[in-house]
């Protein structure tokens, strides 16, 4: 047997008394929108500090003078402690020749003691402006010796020389560590809200379906 559609019953009051009209109930379909929050993965970008490996060219002093007075038959020197690798320019520039000598501790014991200006590791003799050029193989103490010549004879003719500047340079290749930034991606889950829709079902009255106003109620 057929279903019937619900009788909704519409009482009127009216000055001569009370009518009654029976309304049928009808049932309807219409669509609700709804928001949802939908989750989504995104790469997103970030940075870091990586670390690599690199020569980079070091120098140091060790030692220097200038604007002095070297008399004749003395020296100046100087004393560092230098590592294995240093490859090591002594310069200098004076108002006369001059000798350059590179001793280690026990060569520059017998210069000291009896003048003997060799065995030594290095020299360069009569220059009033030059630089000495010396790689250190062993590490250790060594005497970096400017002499003046000129002590004349029996002290007849000695010379002083004027020593305008000198030093000693090491210079090296050193294995350091650096930093790069480099850009990397990882993946995080977003939301973002999209608009869906429903159908749904009531009963309105005949006029509200003529109408659709329903729809807004």
């Amino acid at each position: 047997m057929p279903s019937k559609a619900p009788i909704i019953i519409i009482i009127i009051l009216g000055g001569a008394g009370v009518f009654s009209i029976a309304v049928p109930a009808i049932p309807v379909s219409y669509q609700e929108s709804y928001e949802v929050s939908v989750p989504y993965d995104e790469q997103e970008p970030y940075t870091v500090q990586v670390p690599y490996q690199t020569m980079e060219s070091k120098q140091q002093s060790l030692g220097s003078t200038s604007d002095r007075t070297l008399e004749g038959g003395y020296y100046i020197y100087w004393s560092p402690s230098i590592s294995v690798g240093r490859d090591i320019e002594f310069s200098v520039s004076a108002s006369d020749t001059v000798h350059l000598f590179v001793f280690t501790p026990t060569q520059y014991t017998k210069f000291t003691d009896t003048g003997a200006q060799t065995p030594n590791e290095k020299q360069l003799l009569e220059i009033s402006s030059g630089k000495l050029g010396y790689h250190v193989s062993t590490y250790g103490t060594y005497y970096f010796v400017i002499y003046n010549p000129h002590d004349g004879f029996l002290g007849i003719g000695k010379k002083n020389v004027g020593i305008y500047s000198a030093s000693i340079q090491a210079y090296w290749q050193e294995e350091v560590t650096k930093y790069r930034t480099e850009t990397k991606y990882r993946t995080v889950t977003k939301y973002r809200t999209e608009t869906h829709y429903r159908t749904l079902e009531k009963r309105v009255t005949l006029l509200d379906a003529i109408t659709g106003s329903y729809q807004t109620k």
